[in-house]
């Protein structure tokens, strides 16, 4: 990417622009959002903000009620869960 100079006005080559991204993935949001009470000690553990966090359960669709209670992240489906069970009819009854 280039950019123009504002002292002399040439372009000059950039790698980027902005703070790269620290390399914690969902799985280990998740796993310290489990372990640990709150977002703030989770953060802490994973020694990253707690924007950071509550961008990655965003970014996930996460909510953190649903990690905590279902135990959902990205090997667990949340909305398996939360479907209801199919009623299971019995022979000689009607369906509904």
């Amino acid at each position: 990417m280039n950019i123009k100079c504002p002292n002399c006005g040439a372009e000059v080559p950039v790698g980027g622009l902005g703070r790269k991204r620290l390399p914690i993935g969902v799985d280990n949001v998740c796993d310290a959002l489990r372990t640990h009470s709150t977002i703030k000690s989770a953060a802490q553990s994973l020694r990253c903000s707690r924007a950071y966090i509550y961008k990655a359960m965003g970014d996930a669709g996460l909510t953190l009620d649903q990690i905590r209670r279902y135990g959902a992240g990205p090997r667990v489906s949340v909305s398996t869960r939360e479907q209801p069970a199919e009623e299971v009819s019995r022979p000689g009854s009607p369906p509904h």
